[in-house]
């Protein structure tokens, strides 16, 4: 098995409260986990001595040699239509990733593997939330203990839109994070957004230093299309460029990046309430596909 410059940690039991790549390993087996972040991304190829290679940033692979690079066509599809390959698909035939709270576990006598999850998603209904204050009260005590466990010396970057994600976040934030210690930045293509507007408000009203404007140019998606592509195996389109494009314009060395990319789902393009997908036919993915099909 062949690392290609992977960072991660070889511990003897895995902890699901640390982020990164942790790696166990005994006498029979292999067991590489990741987070349910998937805060480092990993995949894994073989070479035609059948030697596994796992890596981490996908312009290793293109340098690779002895390695079938053949373009898988459902994967292309996938990334087309879904923005990413499902579950442990890539663009490439012989590539597979890891998807999020999920482990590897390599037979070191057959060298054969596997990926699964380690992690249910599905939430178990709690039947004593019977009211709406319930839930408020239940989502804010366990949002208030995550917030209160942040190293308050740290320095922190964050995307701030003003919207309820954003704000809630910060507002969070602003129990536990002195001001100095994060820096807020509001990306579009002109200071006169709305979103801008709601941001200073927010900030303002949270006594947090003004949000930072960052103005999203022509130059800005130019330059993603020699980075991002390469780095995520064409899974990463130049249209999410938004927050790298700032992180690479500023000084965010040492700062820890706090996302709501998580919570907007939560919060907005995912609030369906029609969860039901006993029947194949009311597959979210399913519809999208014949939809296409269709057209």
């Amino acid at each position: 098995m062949i690392l290609k410059n992977v960072n991660y940690k070889k511990v003897k039991n895995f902890d699901i409260k640390k982020n990164g790549i942790q790696v166990i390993e005994n006498n029979l087996i292999i067991e590489i986990y990741n987070d349910p972040f998937r805060s480092i991304p990993l995949f894994i190829t073989k070479d035609i001595s059948d030697e596994l290679v796992i890596f981490s940033n996908f312009e290793d692979f293109y340098t690779m040699q002895n390695i079938d690079k053949t373009v898988d066509e459902v994967g292309f599809w996938e990334i087309i239509l879904f923005g990413s390959g499902l579950w442990t698909r890539t663009l490439y035939k012989d590539v597979e990733q890891m998807p999020a709270a999920s482990k590897i576990s390599i037979d070191k006598k057959t060298n054969k593997y596997t990926i699964e999850r380690y992690w249910d998603f599905n939430i178990e209904e709690e039947k004593s939330i019977d009211s709406i204050e319930k839930a408020a009260q239940g989502l804010y005590d366990r949002l208030d203990s995550i917030f209160s466990k942040l190293d308050r010396n740290k320095k922190y970057v964050m995307g701030m839109s003003g919207g309820m994600d954003s704000r809630i976040t910060l507002a969070f934030l602003s129990k536990y994070i002195p001001k100095e210690n994060l820096e807020l930045f509001t990306y579009g293509f002109d200071e006169r957004l709305l979103e801008y507007k709601y941001a200073c408000e927010i900030t303002e009203t949270l006594s947090y230093n003004k949000s930072k404007f960052h103005k999203l140019t022509e130059e800005s998606y130019k330059d993603a299309m020699e980075y991002l592509p390469k780095m995520s195996g064409g899974q990463i389109g130049v249209n999410h460029c938004h927050i790298i494009d700032y992180i690479k314009s500023n000084n965010t060395k040492n700062k820890v990046q706090i996302s709501t990319y998580f919570s907007d789902a939560i919060f907005g393009w995912d609030s369906d309430s029609d969860k039901n997908i006993d029947v194949i036919e009311n597959n979210f993915y399913k519809r999208i596909v014949e939809k296409m099909l269709n057209t």
